[in-house]
């Protein structure tokens, strides 16, 4: 695969992807890459920090390894390829945990936040 750097759409990227993994060693404010790949109905794996751990559900909505298990890291993703029955269901609560960042849902919580 060829990592061009920035690209103004990587929504192409994520659906041809067979699963995006975020390998962060310290926690994110909010992990946005994680979101849009669900979105995509891409699986995403990530170690377990703050903002992709929130994201994620604890695991419900991708998979998530301790930072450095390198070896987790390898068994969810040999999940991902030999049980896709189990990645199925997977990606539908992910789709619908994406769904709870979008503009329609974050705007009006923002405003009433900001003006009270």
């Amino acid at each position: 695969m060829i990592l061009p750097g920035f690209v103004p759409n990587p929504f192409p990227y994520f659906a041809g992807a067979a699963a995006v993994v975020m390998a962060s060693r310290f926690g994110e404010s909010f992990s946005r890459v994680l979101v849009e790949a669900m979105a995509c109905n891409t699986p995403v794996i990530s170690s377990r920090c703050p903002g992709p751990e929130e994201v994620l559900g604890g695991g419900k909505y991708g998979r998530l390894y301790e930072v450095g298990d390198v070896a987790m890291l390898t068994e969810h993703l040999r999940e991902l390829f030999e049980r896709p029955e189990e990645t199925a269901g997977l990606l539908t609560e992910a789709r619908r945990r994406a769904e709870d960042f979008s503009m329609d849902r974050v705007l009006p919580e923002l405003e009433r936040f900001y003006l009270g």
